[in-house]
């Protein structure tokens, strides 16, 4: 490994901040709209969510730790030879220390857990689409002719808008709403974790050589 420019503090906390941003908008690219504006266009933020692409998603996030490793295996070599550690002894503690896919294991987990958290995310989102269909438009409105026809108190209940068509879909949107809100929290929390994490290794790991 060479690496000519000098090491700054400073610009190794812009560029880990920038990866790090980034790797918070891989997962925050689908649902940003429906977790800040959950008021909405529901029906299109439904549709978009149902075909989400979790696979691209979590392979576009390991990509991005691949990049955050090799930032921190650069800024290692500069900062250990910036205090005059020989550039083989230092290539060598990165070898031991920031090896490919050390940072990935620390995260793993975390990542699958946001995946999964996505998936019953998407999976929500179809539900609830179906749920919308059924309530508007023309099939709303039949649905409502047809149950008021057979059931004349939840016909009344629906014009006074506390029929069973009003309860399900509020039901629905209570039901999606929580989960965007959870979905929120996990993307949330995997960013901080890595943060957390990649400092972590960075005091620790270098504390053994300098």
């Amino acid at each position: 490994m060479q690496e000519s420019s000098i090491w700054s503090v400073e610009q190794f906390k812009s560029d880990l901040g920038a990866l790090i941003l980034h790797f918070n908008s891989l997962f925050l690219s689908e649902v940003n709209s429906v977790i800040n504006n959950p008021r909405g266009d529901r029906k299109n933020s439904m549709k978009a969510l149902a075909v989400m692409d979790l696979v691209s998603i979590n392979n576009s996030a390991l990509r991005a730790i691949d990049e955050i490793e090799r930032e921190l295996r650069s800024n290692v070599f500069r900062c250990l030879t910036a205090y005059d550690i020989p550039e083989e002894q230092a290539n060598s503690f990165i070898a031991q220390r920031f090896y490919p896919g050390s940072l990935k294991a620390l995260m793993i987990d975390d990542i699958n857990s946001t995946i999964q958290q996505l998936d019953e995310l998407k999976s929500g989102a179809i539900i609830h689409l179906q749920v919308l269909e059924n309530s508007s438009g023309f099939k709303g409105m039949f649905r409502g002719l047809v149950k008021g026809y057979t059931n004349p108190i939840d016909g009344l209940s629906h014009a006074c808008g506390q029929g069973s068509m009003q309860t399900e879909l509020a039901t629905s949107v209570s039901h999606f709403n929580a989960l965007a809100m959870r979905t929120g929290c996990s993307i949330d929390a995997v960013s901080q974790r890595l943060q957390v994490v990649v400092l972590d290794k960075w005091n620790k790991d270098l504390s053994h050589i300098l």
